[in-house]
């Protein structure tokens, strides 16, 4: 088994981030959901999709590309040295914005 070079400050570092990426989209989804709560309305108007929209859809487009970047190293780590530590970690990622997604879900849901 080849040794591979191993950095648990990057290994740390994705995970951190990621798990701040996802507990700021679970926040930003709580307020929007929050006023409208507060509002008491039953629905969701185009201001709140705006405001979604546009807090929302960066943190997903940079997220998204770092994990795709992520997956190619995990999978270069997993083929070619046999090396499974990265695909671990994006394994955990994948759970982490798996339940945010579940509880910003749950969240948000107005009474009607």
């Amino acid at each position: 088994m080849a040794s591979s070079p191993y950095r648990p400050t990057l290994f740390a570092f994705y995970l951190f981030a990621n798990v701040a990426g996802a507990l700021l989209v679970f926040s930003l989804c709580h307020n929007i959901a929050e006023l409208a709560r507060q509002e008491e309305r039953g629905y969701y108007d185009s201001v709140d999709g705006v405001t979604f929209f546009c807090s929302t859809v960066p943190i997903f487009l940079i997220f998204g590309f770092v994990n795709v970047l992520w997956m190619i190293k995990a999978l270069i780590d997993a083929f070619k040295r046999r090396d499974f530590r990265a695909l671990t970690a994006m394994g955990i990622v994948f759970t982490v914005w798996a339940a945010d997604l579940l509880a910003t879900r749950l969240d948000t849901r107005l009474p009607t």
